[in-house]
């Protein structure tokens, strides 16, 4: 993973994962539930479990995200468990981004991925 994804692609997804945290902060009224409203910014270790987890869910599919996390027998799955907690998990999944979306102009239907896809097409290109 890391030959892709490494320090300059997860410091791109944490800056902009923490930016959009915020900026969704500062515009909702947050119910006093709301797990955003608990936000704290990630960084980069906690990014790469994020993919980690991912990954694995990916090969390992369950019924629901949810299933990931229970401890029941059946689902007998203590990676997730073992790595973030399911709400982190969601509200990480929730914030996720890869660009600026103050800076976004309204006819470049790539904004939010534009230079996430350039940077991986770097590393493609290098490999």
């Amino acid at each position: 993973m890391n030959l892709f994804v490494d320090d300059s692609v997860l410091e791109m997804m944490v800056t902009e994962t923490n930016r959009n945290a915020h900026q969704v902060l500062g515009q909702k009224t947050l119910s006093p539930e709301s797990r955003i409203g608990n936000w704290i910014d990630t960084d980069k270790n906690e990014m790469r479990l994020f993919l980690g987890l991912l990954i694995w869910m990916g090969l390992d599919r369950m019924p629901t995200l949810d299933a990931d996390w229970r401890k029941s027998v059946i689902y007998s799955n203590s990676v997730a468990s073992r790595t973030i907690t399911r709400n982190r998990f969601q509200l990480l999944l929730r914030l996720w981004h890869f660009a600026d979306n103050t800076a976004m102009e309204p006819t470049d239907k790539l904004h939010k991925i534009r230079d996430f896809a350039n940077l991986l097409q770097q590393k493609f290109q290098s490999a």
